[in-house]
């Protein structure tokens, strides 16, 4: 199992080939997804799974 932890205002990029079929948990705070043309996604909460693979997803953002 990977944790990330992301501190305020930090983003991750998501490599396809380390986060292939990854799923995510949100476990404290938000994440805004971003995806892959730059356009925001989703704003996820506490306790929101979600999984990276096919999403179109480029990088998560609290």
């Amino acid at each position: 199992m990977r944790t990330l932890t992301l501190r305020g205002g930090a983003r991750a990029a998501v490599v396809a080939t380390e986060w292939y079929d990854a799923f995510g948990v949100v476990t404290r705070g938000r994440v805004q997804l971003e995806l892959r043309d730059g356009q925001p996604g989703p704003v996820l909460g506490r306790a929101a799974g979600f999984w990276l693979r096919g999403t179109g997803v480029r990088a998560p953002s609290p």
